[in-house]
């Protein structure tokens, strides 16, 4: 039986009526490729300010299509998607660009350029809301943004490499220096796309852990893809899982049916 099936019995849900603290609200969202047919289909959620969700589900199950979907980088082949309060899929490619200076994102792979500094790859952060040289090297920022960068860098236990080599880190320590560069603008929401799944299990939880605390810290909401299991149960307070094309489960992790989300892999 596939989970969706355990919630059949829950009452129909409420005619939609966006709250003023929603930040993503996607409504009947649905992706289709010509060779593939659906990835899914008439997905509906809202994401709450401050709320930590992971996306989980099988491999192919749309994990990573659905978060670029929700960014702007995939057009949805049907549905709507409104990120706070502004309906994504009517928006210009430059609005939607201004929209995403308010989020950050990390990916799996780091993504550092290796000759430069620590403290310039997190200054890098900064170029999707203003281009030029001076978003590219720490020497040329302004005072104001080289504070900025070396305070996303304390936040992450790090500011004492600040000026070290990229090239000189660790993973877990590179996986840090990401998550500094997507603090950097002090966004207010913040997607991880599988933001362990390259590092060992011991890096992977310290990476986990600094996640959990620096969005509380600034009360940013959190949207993280995972095949991790544990960590979807432990680093979030909701769980957004996909399985054959639609959303089968949205539940709070300690409302997760029996046997939990094992199901989606079956």
């Amino acid at each position: 039986m596939s989970l969706a099936l355990a919630y059949s019995d829950s009452p129909a849900p409420a005619p939609y009526a966006p709250a003023r603290d929603v930040e993503i609200a996607a409504r009947g969202l649905t992706v289709s490729y010509r060779h593939r047919g659906a990835v899914f289909s008439g997905i509906d959620f809202d994401i709450r300010r401050g709320e930590r969700v992971a996306l989980v589900g099988s491999n192919g199950a749309g994990k990573s299509t659905l978060m670029k979907t929700l960014l702007g980088f995939i057009v949805p082949t049907s549905g709507s998607i409104e990120m706070f309060g502004q309906d994504m899929c009517a928006m210009p490619q430059k609005k939607q660009r201004d929209v995403r200076a308010s989020i950050g994102f990390v990916a799996q792979k780091h993504n550092l350029v290796p000759r430069l500094s620590v403290l310039s790859n997190v200054i890098h952060g900064t170029l999707g809301a203003r281009s030029g040289p001076r978003g590219w090297l720490h020497s040329v920022a302004s005072r104001e943004i080289r504070a900025r960068a070396l305070h996303a860098l304390d936040q992450v236990g790090l500011a004492d490499l600040a000026l070290r080599r990229a090239d000189s880190l660790s993973g877990g320590q590179s996986q840090r220096v990401a998550i500094a560069r997507a603090l950097v603008c002090e966004p207010r929401l913040i997607f991880a796309d599988e933001p362990v799944a390259s590092l060992d299990p011991a890096a992977g939880e310290d990476v986990m852990q600094v996640f959990e605390e620096v969005t509380r810290g600034a009360g940013a909401t959190l949207v993280f893809t995972t095949h991790n299991l544990d960590h979807a149960t432990r680093y979030a307070g909701r769980v957004l899982g996909l399985q054959g094309g639609t959303l089968a489960i949205d539940a709070a992790v300690d409302a997760l049916p029996q046997g939990g989300l094992i199901g989606l892999y079956s």
